[in-house]
């Protein structure tokens, strides 16, 4: 293999592998499995804003109108999380008394 293909495996590995590796692992330490869990639908996202960017890749109608559902999902389901509906909290509290 020449040495051009060898600093494309050292920057997949390091980069693809090694950091997102590392950003998933501090994710599930700070926001928890549950919450975190919601943030890998963005995984497909971010593939096509690289690719878009990166490598010059041109973006249909389906492809946008995909990745903007997919971040409407995760913002309602994310928001969703910090609400606690009222008879459970009111249950909470009635428990605790």
């Amino acid at each position: 293999m020449t040495n051009e293909i060898w600093v494309h495996v050292a920057i997949l590995g390091v980069f693809a592998s090694a950091i997102g590796f590392y950003v998933y692992l501090y994710a599930l330490d700070v926001l928890g499995i549950g919450e975190s869990s919601y943030y890998l639908n963005l995984i497909p996202v971010v593939t096509i804003i690289v690719g878009y960017f990166y490598l010059g890749e041109t973006l249909g109608p389906l492809q946008l109108l995909g990745g903007a559902t997919i971040i409407v999902s995760v913002l309602l389901v994310s928001s969703k999380l910090n609400k606690v509906p009222e008879h459970a909290e009111a249950k909470l509290v009635k428990e605790s008394a």
